[in-house]
């Protein structure tokens, strides 16, 4: 029998669970990334992402809501990075203390050109027509290789190769124009 304890229900108000789950989901591939960038052995990077969002699930209710959820991650892990560090003293460490200061005094100007970039990106893509939207969908969104797309929307091979191509160079220079120009809206 139909259960329906699984629909949607929109007159539920989210829960402080459904909240961060939400909010991790959005942005944990950023928060990894800079433990990456600093712990570059993937087991270790994993055991600091870990205790980092452990941390930060414990540590919600003192995030306030609409404001940078990355970077109250990424100040929560730099804490668990050296941290871990401190254990690792004795054993081989690829970065020196002044080379992990100087990429912590860096990681926030690269955060914000790379959120600008994200911005201008997604104004580029707004600006494609249709049909172009559709296969860039179908590449990234749906994660289909070129050869099914051809097959799903019966063109060649080489035809959608050459017309991902084109988006591809379209949506750099049009990203690129709006980073010369400052302008977000790539126009």
């Amino acid at each position: 029998m139909y259960d329906n304890e699984f629909d949607d229900n929109s007159n539920i108000k989210p829960d402080k669970d459904d909240k961060f789950i939400s909010l991790l989901m959005l942005n944990q591939q950023r928060i990894y990334g800079f433990i990456r960038m600093l712990v570059p052995q993937k087991a270790n990077a994993d055991d600091v992402m870990q205790e980092t969002v452990t941390i930060m699930w414990r540590k919600f209710d003192t995030f306030a809501l609409g404001t940078d959820f990355v970077a109250w991650g990424i100040k929560i892990a730099k804490f668990r990075i050296m941290k871990f560090r401190g254990k690792k003293k004795n054993e081989k460490i690829r970065f020196t203390d002044q080379a992990m200061d100087q990429l912590l005094a860096k990681q926030d100007d690269t955060q914000k050109n790379v959120d600008d970039r994200i911005l201008r990106l997604e104004n580029c893509l707004k600006k494609l027509s249709d049909n172009d939207k559709r296969l860039i969908q179908m590449r990234y969104d749906m994660d289909l290789k070129p050869k099914l797309i051809a097959d799903r929307v019966g063109r060649s091979f080489h035809g959608i190769y050459k017309s991902l191509s084109r988006i591809h160079y379209s949506l750099m220079d049009c990203v690129s124009r709006a980073t010369k120009v400052g302008d977000r809206d790539g126009n």
